[in-house]
């Protein structure tokens, strides 16, 4: 059974004060989800919010996307200690799904993006169970492909032909590539444009098994995303939970690392390393 907590503090443990989680635990769709301990909002919170208060964001990133960078964190479109939306990020929104802004349904909202001094990660996390049909980053049935996407997915898909199908296949990875891009010249500092990046998070552990024994995973299915985007492979990167939960722990047994990072950094992370290990869905 799904351990549900009464209070979202006592799900969430950490940062619990940042003005992003406590506007996340008060939205209709997610005040629920908040309070369970198979979260992805909660264990994104959890993971990328530590490294960041630890000061090692960028040399995760940097060991394991290989983008050299300084990097804060936007969770949900907003500063840790913000509750409103950046306000780029919603003018690229406006920009790339006015449909959405005019009709007032829900617009894409990024898990997480890594904001650098040359480059954006856009990030689409996912967790799940197990054993799960693959099949997380398809539109939702309810939801049209609007003909709003069409210029920004000619950009990034590589047969034009197909991009209504290709973009509800893969729609999550799509529409963040999109924002992205007019992230990416909306925050140019010089006047060329930063490098776009897309990163996926998931359940190393997922497979879907077909028939005849076919097994489908994550990977399989990024490969696919990938063959579909003439975006440069080294710009989309498919990272899992479990790898994380590695680098965390080396992190941690690293002498060196502690004593930089301080006993309460030390704790921190300590915490998050027992978190993935202990994960019930990981």
């Amino acid at each position: 059974m799904v351990k549900v907590e009464q209070n979202w503090q006592d799900n969430v443990k950490l940062f619990t004060s940042d003005a992003a989680i406590r506007w996340k635990a008060t939205q209709p769709k997610d005040s629920q989800k908040i309070r369970s301990e198979n979260s992805e909002d909660v264990l994104t919170w959890q993971v990328f919010r530590t490294l960041y208060a630890c000061g090692i964001l960028a040399r995760w990133v940097k060991e394991t996307l290989g983008i050299r960078d300084c990097f804060r964190p936007y969770f949900w479109q907003r500063q840790h200690d913000s509750s409103d939306i950046d306000a780029d990020i919603r003018e690229a929104i406006r920009e790339v799904e006015p449909y959405h802004v005019a009709h007032h349904v829900q617009h894409t909202e990024t898990d997480l993006i890594l904001r650098g001094e040359a480059n954006v990660v856009m990030c689409e996390m996912k967790l799940g169970y197990k054993c799960r049909h693959i099949s997380r980053w398809r539109q939702s049935t309810g939801s049209p492909i609007v003909p709003d996407y069409e210029p920004h997915a000619r950009l990034f898909i590589t047969d034009k032909s197909t991009w209504t199908s290709t973009v509800a296949r893969f729609a999550q990875l799509y529409k963040n590539l999109f924002i992205g891009n007019v992230l990416c010249r909306k925050w140019s500092s010089n006047g060329s444009p930063l490098t776009l990046h897309l990163l996926a998070v998931v359940n190393g552990a997922t497979c879907d098994e077909g028939i005849g024994g076919s097994v489908r995973t994550y990977a399989t299915e990024f490969r696919d995303f990938r063959n579909s985007c003439c975006a440069a492979p080294e710009h989309l990167h498919l990272v899992t939970w479990q790898e994380i939960g590695m680098w965390i722990v080396s992190e941690t047994s690293n002498a060196q690392a502690q004593t930089q990072c301080g006993s309460d950094s030390g704790k921190l992370l300590s915490f998050i390393e027992r978190r993935l290990a202990e994960h019930p869905l990981l």
